[in-house]
Formats: structure tokens, sequence, C-alpha cells
């Protein structure tokens, strides 16, 4: 036997790899989104944040490392890095008015009294 049977099964790359801040992203379902999942390796560890994609609701963990997402995917967790990638997209290629504000200085009441 050549390899090993837990061996088999790590997940390919994403065709998008990683996302816009050069992250994956990886969600479940059969979880609670709104409390927040640890998720443990040894390159990092992150909380869950409920985040909703494509109409659904679920726990999302954005992990920066190759070997945590292997990991990760092992676990249970979804690579859905793609579908992030594709909506984010979407998002920001729709025609938006940019508004910028300036924002005065902030002054001081009093001038300061010099202790001697």
């Amino acid at each position: 036997m050549s390899q090993a049977l837990w061996y088999s099964g790590i997940p390919e790359r994403t065709n998008a790899d990683k996302t816009s801040e050069g992250k994956f992203v990886l969600r479940r379902y059969d979880w609670d989104a709104d409390l927040p999942w640890l998720f443990a390796s040894y390159t990092e560890n992150v909380d869950s944040k409920p985040t909703v994609l494509n109409g659904k609701r679920a726990a999302t963990i954005f992990i920066r490392d190759n070997d945590a997402r292997i990991r990760a995917c092992k676990l249970g967790w979804q690579d859905e890095t793609d579908e992030w990638k594709s909506e984010h997209e979407k998002n920001q290629s729709s025609d938006t008015d940019a508004v910028s504000i300036n924002i005065p200085d902030k002054k001081r009441s009093r001038k300061r009294v010099k202790k001697s």
C-alpha cells in the first residue's frame, strides 16, 4: 500500500486559490451560524463568523494557509472560495456613486496653560 487511506481524501486546490484578501473561504451548514466555532491548526486559529452566500446563512471561516484549508476540509468544512470570489466580484462591479466627505481637523477647546 503506497498511501494511507486518509491521505487520499485531500481536496484539490480551487481555481481561484485565494480571495482578494489572500484567504480561503470555508463554510459549514450543519452548525449554528450564530455561534463562534473555533477552528485550530498548527498554523492558524480562527473563529467562525455568520455570513450569507447565495441566500444561505452559514458559519464561515477565512483561512490563509493551504495546509489549514486541507485540515478544515477533512473536518467537514466546505471550500467555497470560488463562490465567495464570484459573489464579491458581482458586488464590486455594480455601478455605484462614490461620495467623499471632508471631516475638519479636531480643534482643542481651550489653550494649554504652561506650568512653570
